[in-house]
């Protein structure tokens, strides 16, 4: 007899105890993955923001190690940008062979496009000896915080005169 008393004074778990945690532990994972999903443009936004301001780093880095100016040329049309020599010439691609062209059409950044520029004709020169912001005629520079591009109409990718420091801002 004492053993029969022994199992109904331990305390556990009722089957709708069980039931009711695990619905609420579903609730939860579902609306954790609907918010991932949602998040991927933003993500995707952010990773494109980034990749932006890296390569205009790489091309004033370029300018300046090189002794030879770099131009950064928007084509907002075509979802794209590209890094090339002054005359024309495209630098090559460091993450391997071809050219410099960096499209947001690709599956990476779906979603992502170029939606405004501050540039007159989408072109950014960088000059040596320091890596200094011009327009596209190479002689007038920059005057004021220009946006280089504006992403979704949500991030942009500025740049300083004269010191040429690239950064990004949430419109």
């Amino acid at each position: 007899m004492t053993n029969f008393r022994r199992l109904f004074n331990q305390r556990g778990f009722s089957l709708v105890e069980l039931i009711v945690t695990i619905v609420i532990i579903g609730i939860l994972a579902s609306v954790a993955v609907v918010n991932f999903g949602s998040n991927d443009i933003t993500t995707k936004l952010a990773a494109a923001a980034k990749k932006a301001r890296s390569d205009l780093q790489y091309a004033q880095d370029m300018a300046i190690s090189s002794a030879n100016a770099v131009k950064v040329v928007l084509e907002q049309q075509n979802n794209q940008y590209a890094l090339q020599w002054e005359d024309g010439t495209p630098l090559p691609n460091i993450m391997g062979g071809g050219n410099f062209v960096v499209s947001f059409n690709s599956a990476n950044f779906s979603g992502v496009s170029i939606t405004d520029t501050d540039l007159p004709d989408g072109i950014l020169v960088f000059k040596p000896p320091y890596g200094s912001p011009y327009y596209s005629d190479g002689v007038t520079e920059l005057e004021s915080v220009e946006r280089v591009l504006v992403l979704n109409d949500q991030k942009s990718v500025k740049i300083t005169p004269s010191t040429g420091r690239i950064f990004i801002d949430d419109e």
